[in-house]
């Protein structure tokens, strides 16, 4: 449950829409959709996290927002930075992690992230079970890999 006052992130439906390519030729893109606003803002009370899911800090990330319980939007890019054009033109970086928020403030480390959500959100009864199922799911894990 959110703090009294603060804001908590609510996915807002899209539509329907069609898969079709993005700029870079590859499947996933959504046609149909809504275009992004150029500021990096997915939608008015969404979070949207720029990311890669091979990028170790933007898991990071992902894993403090699921066992919080906050909604986003993860907005993949592209593997090298050159091909990373839509993100600098939304956002004016192509460095990631980058977490922006729903007033369209940007947070582009992943401990300021991180700590933002700890002082935003409440942590939910259930985020240590989130915890538990993610080392029963891949017990190679390192233990120490997230640190919420």
């Amino acid at each position: 449950m959110p703090r009294p006052g603060k804001p908590r992130a609510v996915a807002r439906p899209r539509g329907e829409a069609q898969l079709g390519r993005g700029e870079d030729g590859r499947a996933g893109r959504l046609r149909g959709s809504p275009p992004e606003p150029a500021d990096g803002v997915y939608a008015q009370g969404v979070l949207t996290l720029w990311q890669a899911e091979w990028c170790p800090y933007s898991a990071r990330v992902r894993e403090a927002l699921t066992e919080y319980g906050i909604d986003f939007v993860a907005k993949q890019v592209a593997a090298e930075k050159a091909n990373r054009r839509a993100m600098r033109e939304a956002t004016g970086t192509d460095e990631i992690p980058l977490l922006v928020r729903d007033d369209g403030t940007q947070l582009s480390d992943w401990h300021e992230m991180l700590d933002w959500i700890r002082a935003t959100y409440d942590r939910p009864d259930d985020a240590d079970r989130h915890r538990e199922k993610w080392f029963q799911e891949a017990p190679e894990r390192d233990p120490n890999h997230v640190l919420t």
